[in-house]
């Protein structure tokens, strides 16, 4: 949470010319989760909104900075020649979610149920395996448009010296 104590404590760690890479939500996430979208798809804006805050609270996220508002935190503290780029799509975002549903209610947990499953079946399996690379491969390659910007930044900056 205390974000200036972090990056002073980052810079004492670098040497001079040392290169900071790090990854972070970008402003889009919060409203490109599945769960955000579903509420907000139904028209419970304010239950989208409380998920909001307690997938921040669960995933520890304090900072959802623009591009610009990282330039300008970085700089302060004594970073330069800073290089920031988008990744994952809102798009992206929601299939990755959707792909790992299992997780996110208990009740449909079947991680154990599906390995005995598949034990038993290798040929389903390296099928079942091949479709998921497939969907997966398919998702990445996804490009960013306009109207579904990035949902996360990778971050370069390097300390002065």
């Amino acid at each position: 949470p205390d974000l200036a104590e972090f990056l002073n404590r980052v810079s004492v760690m670098l040497k001079p010319g040392g290169r900071f890479i790090f990854t972070t939500p970008s402003p889009a996430f919060r409203k490109s989760t599945l769960e955000y979208v579903f509420f907000s798809f139904l028209g419970c804006h304010r239950r989208a909104q409380r998920f909001q805050i307690v997938k921040d609270a669960a995933s520890m996220q304090y900072h959802y900075f623009s591009k610009d508002q990282w330039v300008s935190t970085l700089k302060q503290k004594g970073f330069e020649k800073i290089s920031i780029e988008g990744f994952f799509s809102k798009n992206q975002l929601v299939f990755y979610d959707l792909m790992n549903i299992q997780v996110k209610i208990p009740l449909l947990y079947f991680a154990d149920k599906a390995f005995r499953f598949f034990s038993n079946r290798p040929r389903t399996k390296k099928i079942v395996s091949y479709a998921t690379a497939g969907l997966a491969c398919w998702i990445a390659s996804w490009k960013e448009t306009p109207s579904s910007p990035n949902t996360h930044w990778v971050i370069s900056a390097k300390k002065k010296g």
